[in-house]
């Protein structure tokens, strides 16, 4: 049993790790001409780390340490980019809250490097981790789980002011998805399912959920130029591209 629960904890990270590489190859294609794709693949680029260094913390406990200060790094980037992608999302500038928290995101960052955030990483048996918090470590905690919260607070609000259905189907999928996340990660507060893979299960599908307008594009466009399927005329089936735009996210003007 120890055994198979060790795979679990180390192969869910390892598919995450390769969904995302998959996702980020989709996504780079793009990146040179859309700012909002650069944001997204800088979001998948933390996942990926994120994800390779909680496998690695199991597969090569040698170096555990290097790889739990891995794991935090990118965990620390993740909110930043998150919420950087919202702003991008809902075509807005950067904002004096996302500065205060970048620059207390490269404090912490400067601070995991030098071991200031966990102490006393250790495999145990079965793959569970077993570690200690600094007290800069639950100021990390905090932070991130703040500026997640925020990021979901601009998109909610967004949602709320429009009424325009096609832009409220746009938002919602960073929505849930930004939520996903939020309730993953606040699955490593309950000792019930901590010792699960929850939190990259949720960053997995929120990953997959930010993906979905881009294929659902690609779907309308491959069937329409193929002319296959619908008998519906080609003129009417591409007024169904704008609910998920010609880029899988059109920034929208909202106010966060």
């Amino acid at each position: 049993m120890l055994e198979v629960r060790f795979w679990i904890l180390t192969l869910t990270p390892l598919l995450t790790l390769i969904t995302y590489l998959a996702l980020g190859n989709v996504v780079l294609r793009r990146a040179v001409s859309s700012r909002l794709q650069r944001m997204f693949a800088i979001y998948l680029l933390a996942m990926a780390l994120w994800s390779l260094g909680s496998a690695l913390q199991r597969l090569d406990p040698g170096h555990i340490l290097l790889w739990n200060k891995v794991t935090t790094g990118s965990a620390l980037a993740m909110p930043l980019s998150f919420c950087g992608f919202v702003l991008v999302f809902l075509d807005q500038k950067l904002n004096n809250l996302l500065r205060v928290g970048i620059a207390a995101g490269v404090v912490l960052q400067v601070a995991n490097a030098f071991g200031l955030l966990v102490q006393d990483v250790a495999l145990l048996e079965g793959g569970l981790l077993s570690f200690k918090l600094r007290p800069l470590g639950y100021l990390m905690s905090f932070w991130t789980g703040s500026y997640l919260i925020l990021g979901v607070i601009w998109l909610a609000r967004a949602r709320e002011r429009t009424s325009n259905p096609v832009q409220r189907n746009r938002i919602l999928y960073p929505l849930a998805g930004g939520t996903i996340v939020l309730a993953g990660g606040l699955s490593n507060l309950v000792d019930v399912v901590s010792t699960y893979p929850v939190d990259h299960a949720a960053n997995l599908l929120n990953a997959i959920l930010l993906t979905m307008p881009s294929c659902a594009t690609t779907w309308w466009i491959s069937r329409s130029s193929s002319g296959k399927g619908s008998s519906t005329p080609s003129r009417r089936r591409s007024s169904a591209l704008p609910t998920f735009s010609s880029s899988p996210w059109q920034p929208a003007s909202f106010t966060p």
